[in-house]
């Protein structure tokens, strides 16, 4: 069994089923939001999906694209396909054309990237990079934030740590990668937290209670500009307009 077979048995998890929504709906985004998440692992893109789901339990609808792949969504309506990350306006017109006008768009849209050599990367303006806390997962990480300044993409990253088993051991995997990329890269990276999970590497503790421990994380995110909230709690973009 691949990566994308198991990634499709567990899926389930990740869906918001009725009922289980407890914050009070915000209402729907003028402009999604579009968020790319550089991933590495198949527990990296699991994460994804956990994010989503803690974010439908904050009320906030999500959902997860597969540009890379061809885009195929958490959400069925969407039919749109779109073989790379493209530009965000073009990204959002496919996302329009998928759901053909019958439902308002998602206010959060998580892109799952592996490969960020991509032009239009650098029109998103900010990302999230999901790191495992281990010698090769730091390995990765850094050899992807050198392709991005090789490139001369601008981004700005934000990176969390996914696997931990305490927070202090997530820090110490960032302060590491931070520190080099900065020596080395001359790169700024900046911390949202640890996923921490009791069982190191357990995908099925992420699915299960994503909603749970990522609470935090959605916080993070929030406080590093990444989701913006308004003063009523309405989400805003910071790669498009605010909602109304």
């Amino acid at each position: 069994m691949d990566a994308r077979q198991r990634l499709a048995g567990i899926s389930h998890y990740f869906l918001s089923e009725p009922g289980t929504v407890t914050a009070e709906k915000p209402p729907a985004l003028t402009v999604t939001q579009l968020l790319p998440v550089l991933v590495d692992s198949e527990l990296t893109q699991i994460f994804v999906y956990a994010l989503a789901r803690a974010l439908h339990a904050r009320g906030i609808t999500a959902l997860v694209l597969h540009v890379e792949s061809g885009l195929r969504s958490t959400d069925p309506r969407s039919s749109a396909l779109c073989s790379q990350l493209d530009s965000p306006a073009s990204l959002r017109r496919h996302l329009e054309d998928g759901l053909g006008g019958t439902k308002p768009p998602p206010q959060v849209c998580l892109i799952p990237v592996a490969n960020p050599v991509n032009p239009h990367l650098r029109e998103y303006g900010c990302a999230v990079m999901a790191v495992r806390p281990s010698p090769d997962g730091l390995k990765r990480a850094y050899l992807t934030i050198k392709q991005l300044a090789l490139r001369q993409i601008p981004i700005r990253i934000a990176v969390i740590v996914v696997g931990t088993t305490k927070e202090t051991e997530g820090r110490q995997y960032y302060d590491r990668l931070a520190a080099g990329a900065m020596r080395f890269l001359g790169r700024t990276l900046g911390y949202i937290g640890s996923v921490i999970m009791p069982e190191a590497g357990s995908t099925y503790s992420l699915c299960a209670t994503a909603p749970d421990f990522l609470g935090d994380i959605v916080d993070g995110l929030v406080r590093d500009g990444l989701l913006c909230t308004d003063s009523s709690g309405r989400t805003a973009s910071p790669n498009g307009r605010e909602a109304r």
